[in-house]
């Protein structure tokens, strides 16, 4: 049985891996390389910022010590605020909206500009009139694609003991299912 695209459950039994091994192939085998696959089509925007809103999640889960919920607003929110801390809170509940309040429920029609046009448009910003949600998703996709890096080396090199615990109590919540 896999657990991730490169480990499987006994991979994980006889410590073939770690944990953080683990909870990092996850995200890059099922979120984040799906989503740099769809980029090499420049209409994919929508389906790329799906695939991320659970990166976003799942980051506030493991940040929080699993007190967070991977699969609500309030856990999108602050694992935006978390990868992307330039975002304003205005922002940020703008995003959620977009794909959490409209397009997973089908309403392709939303106030927000999905593009890909470094320097033409805020890379994720309200358009003048404060109304539009701009979101370069291709921009979006390389922070998302950084923030992962430096976020599973920080665990594995321990750097913050109290980050790796609540990394730690996470996975034993997500363990016991």
């Amino acid at each position: 049985m896999q657990l991730s695209p490169r480990f499987s459950i006994e991979d994980w039994n006889f410590g073939v891996c770690s944990d953080i091994d683990v909870a990092a192939d996850q995200l890059d085998g099922w979120v984040l390389k799906p989503a740099e696959a769809l980029a090499a089509d420049r209409d994919a925007g929508i389906p790329v910022l799906l695939l991320l809103a659970q990166y976003f999640e799942t980051i506030h889960f493991y940040s929080s010590g699993g007190t967070g919920a991977r699969d609500d607003r309030a856990g999108l929110v602050a694992g935006l605020e978390q990868v992307v801390p330039t975002s304003s809170p205005e922002g940020r509940e703008a995003f959620a909206e977009l794909v959490r309040g409209r397009l997973l429920r089908g309403k392709l029609f939303a106030p927000a500009f999905v593009h890909n046009e470094p320097g033409s448009f805020p890379d994720f910003d309200f358009l003048p009139g404060g109304k539009v949600l701009a979101v370069n998703w291709v921009w979006l996709l390389g922070v998302v694609r950084a923030h992962h890096e430096a976020f599973f080396a920080a665990l594995r090199r321990g750097e913050d003991l109290a980050a790796l615990d609540r990394f730690n109590d996470a996975m034993a919540m997500r363990k016991k299912g």
